[in-house]
């Protein structure tokens, strides 16, 4: 499946592609497309919904972004995130203002309407009462649900189902405002039948019924499931159930093949145990969105007055109009950022967008991306050899293991020493390739000619310029030595989206933040294009491609390291005494961390060296030597990070270590700065 399902135009926002990767954990193929996107460009790829992403501009502004009015007459449901909200708000003849007082973090969101669904247990007498309704609830969830069966087969199975409901010896509803949404039968320990309301599908009202009815049970439960109806097959096996059997006919003998699928009760009640109360919102966009839960705000304009036909869905205390909706236009907006992971409920309000308010396709995965992206290299490398900046990191090692699947020997794989790498770098990355890939690996020493150029450099703009100019310097020096007779037309590197949002403007005008070592393309005089296969990929879903090409996990768990190295965890100018400290302290912290069972718990973990020297006494002594900060942070995707809660006693222990075997060193600290409003790395 690769049909766009979700299109986000963008507008400029830092987390633009967040929204993306958020919907994508869902199996929603979504693509991002500038806020100028021609329309007809946008019709062809016939998208289920459309989101406007945040920006840094005012609507109200002669010059602010707009996007094609034409995209409301598509007739598809559309959603504003903070400046995509404020476009909304202005297009359709409401007021947004300059807020009195910018909102940067923290909100509590108050939904407004939301009610909680009540699951009811039916008696033999209760079920009689209501067999009509729980009749046409079954119609209803088979004919949206069972495409494959016919009128008849309709009507011959409902008088099945009809003599089923008072076999069962468990029966509960799920019920709102006396309406029947759902409904579930056991007999013994088997489901006989689980339907949901078409309405509701996707609300996780069929996993709050198996959780009912599972109760305290430690024993296994079994059930049936039609092989043609494959979103249900799917939903019992992502909630614990595993295949053990297949038959060709059903239990009538008619020709409906049928899978047979049993789950120990202790496992599914484990994958089940986030399901509490289950809300329903006024509008969808809210089901399942606990009230006050906490969202990320980020704006400096408000929304001062909605436009007609628009209504209030929720509010902050800070902000009235939090979500707006026109349910009639299926138009959604809100002031908050639901990508951002800050965001607690945010990946299930994108979810209710994508999945129940646009029926969107959730088939996309790792395995799609993996095949496709080979294919794709394969027609775009057919001209010539690959030349492949390794690093030995998890990004360049699954650009080349993708390249070498898709190309096999025209890959040249380089790996520089720049003098910049952790302690044993060059060696594990050596052994890692010779053991585990299989590919000859050319190794070029560097470091001298980095240090050269870094000598006397403290701006960390420029090293960082240095840093990737160099880079390219090698890469065309050593290509000439395998490009004798013009073989090589390509150089790959292992980019990823938050390399590229932090440094240029990516299918749109996202604002610039810092420059980065491998973002930019290369300079006029090479002859070589550029290929970056994770270009659009976070750190976690390069790690998911990384198993699905059957990389060791050894591979996959390194923490993310920077491609300029140790030079921007150096404050002032890189030496290679201030390296070789460097390099003793971040090894005793990465030791201490796996020794405590603590190296996966974190997203990232490093040293800086700060060269900011303090008073200190060691024995009879007083020092005045430098100061090393130590920072680990928990995140998702590095695009926001909050600083790691690690012990105080293992804090201690790491900078007792530090002090007492690092000459040079008296005084350690421990970073507590989230991102935003910092960044991960210190330049």
């Amino acid at each position: 499946m690769n049909q766009v399902q979700i299109i986000v135009l963008d507008f400029g926002s830092q987390y633009t592609q967040l929204i993306a990767r958020r919907l994508r954990e869902h199996g929603v193929y979504t693509e991002i497309v500038p806020y100028f996107e021609d329309i007809e460009k946008i019709k062809s790829k016939q998208p289920k919904g459309i989101i406007l992403s945040g920006g840094p501009a005012s609507v109200y502004e002669e010059d602010s972004y707009k996007p094609d009015s034409k995209i409301f007459e598509l007739g598809i449901p559309i959603l504003g995130i903070c400046y995509g909200m404020q476009y909304i708000a202005h297009h359709f003849g409401g007021k947004v203002l300059k807020a009195d007082k910018q909102e940067f973090g923290k909100a509590h969101l108050e939904v407004l309407g939301g009610e909680k669904i009540n699951f009811i247990s039916f008696d033999k007498y209760k079920i009689r009462q209501n067999e009509e309704s729980i009749l046409l609830l079954w119609e209803d969830s088979v004919r949206a649900s069972h495409c494959f069966l016919k009128e008849s087969d309709i009507i011959e199975i409902k008088d099945e189902v009809k003599e089923g409901l008072s076999a069962c010896d468990i029966f509960m509803v799920a019920e709102h405002d006396g309406r029947f949404l759902g409904f579930i039968g056991c007999i013994d320990n088997k489901i006989e039948m689980l339907f949901v309301s078409s309405k509701y599908f996707n609300c996780k009202i069929g996993k709050g019924l198996i959780k009912c009815v599972l109760n305290d049970r430690s024993d296994v439960i079994a059930v049936d499931c039609n092989t043609q109806n494959n979103d249900a097959l799917s939903f019992y096996q992502n909630i614990g159930f595993e295949i053990f059997k297949e038959s060709k006919t059903d239990s009538k003998g008619r020709n409906f093949p049928v899978t047979h699928l049993r789950g120990k009760a202790d496992k599914i009640r484990e994958n089940l145990k986030n399901i509490k109360e289950i809300i329903i919102s006024k509008s969808q966009i809210f089901n399942n969105v606990k009230n006050n839960s906490i969202v990320w705000m980020s704006h400096a304009d408000r929304v001062e007055e909605i436009p007609q036909g628009f209504v209030e869905l929720a509010k902050s205390g800070n902000t009235h109009y939090c979500a707006i909706a026109n349910l009639d236009k299926n138009i959604y907006a809100l002031q908050f950022h639901p990508e951002v992971v800050h965001s607690e409920c945010g990946g299930d309000i994108l979810e209710n967008f994508a999945i129940n308010i646009c029926m969107a396709d959730t088939s996309w995965n790792m395995n799609y991306f993996a095949e496709s992206e080979i294919q794709k290299l394969r027609e775009v490398a057919k001209s010539g050899k690959v030349l492949c900046a390794v690093s030995g990191g998890v990004d360049s090692s699954v650009v080349a293991t993708l390249l070498y699947r898709a190309i096999g020997e025209n890959l040249i794989p380089v790996f520089v020493d720049t003098g910049l790498l952790r302690a044993g770098e060059r060696e594990a990355v050596e052994a890692m390739f010779r053991e585990n890939l299989g590919v000859p690996l050319i190794t070029i020493d560097a470091s001298e000619i980095f240090l050269g150029k870094l000598k006397g450099v403290t701006d960390p703009e420029v090293k960082r310029k240095i840093i990737g100019e160099t880079f390219i310097e090698v890469f065309e020096a050593e290509a000439k030595k395998h490009n004798e007779n013009g073989e090589i037309k390509f150089l790959a590197q292992g980019t990823l989206y938050p390399d590229v949002i932090e440094s240029v403007s990516v299918k749109g005008p996202s604002k610039t933040i810092k420059s980065h070592h491998n973002v930019g393309g290369l300079p006029d005089w090479m002859k070589f294009e550029l290929i970056e296969p994770l270009r659009e990929l976070f750190k976690d879903e390069v790690r998911a491609l990384g198993r699905e090409l059957g990389m060791p996990e050894s591979m996959l768990i390194r923490h993310p390291f920077p491609g300029p190295g140790l030079a921007i965890r150096i404050m002032g100018e890189v030496n290679k005494q201030d390296l070789d400290l460097l390099r003793v302290c971040d090894s005793i912290f990465i030791e201490e961390l796996y020794k405590h069972n603590l190296y996966n718990k974190v997203w990232q973990a490093f040293c800086v060296l700060l060269n900011v020297k303090s008073v200190g006494v060691m024995g009879d002594n007083r020092t005045y030597d430098n100061t090393i900060c130590v920072r680990a942070v928990e995140a998702l995707d590095g695009m926001t990070a909050t600083f790691s809660h690690l012990p105080h006693s293992f804090l201690e222990g790491v900078a007792n270590r530090i002090i007492n075997e690092v000459e040079g060193i008296n005084r350690v600290v421990y970073d507590i700065t989230s991102k935003p409003p910092g960044t991960i790395e210190w330049e």
